[in-house]
């Protein structure tokens, strides 16, 4: 007979006890950003640049990671909700835009 063991080692009464992890919803934390007209330059971007460029647009550190889709689509994730910066967005063409036609 197996018994599933969760908690850290604590046995239950005769099963196992879900483990009592939050995990944020990624939905409340996430942006799409659509690659409409996305240069070469921002298209060979870094996560990391992404994410400086991103952060630096906003005014603080609230980006925390950054990941490009196969559609060309990136996703940021903020460190808490999204709901502030989806109601004005005007931070994504100066994050991602605006920098590179400055580099160009």
């Amino acid at each position: 007979m197996a018994e599933v063991v969760t908690g850290g080692g604590r046995r239950g009464s005769g099963g196992a006890e879900a483990p009592k992890i939050v995990v944020p919803e990624r939905r409340t934390r996430e942006v799409v950003i659509k690659a409409l007209g996305q240069s070469e330059d921002l298209a060979q971007r870094t996560s990391v640049e992404v994410v400086q460029a991103t952060n630096t647009a906003i005014g603080g550190s609230k980006v925390v990671a950054a990941r490009r889709l196969p559609s060309g689509d990136t996703i940021l994730t903020f460190a808490g909700k999204v709901e502030e910066y989806t109601k004005d967005t005007a931070w994504v063409q100066a994050a991602l835009w605006h920098y590179c036609a400055g580099e160009t």
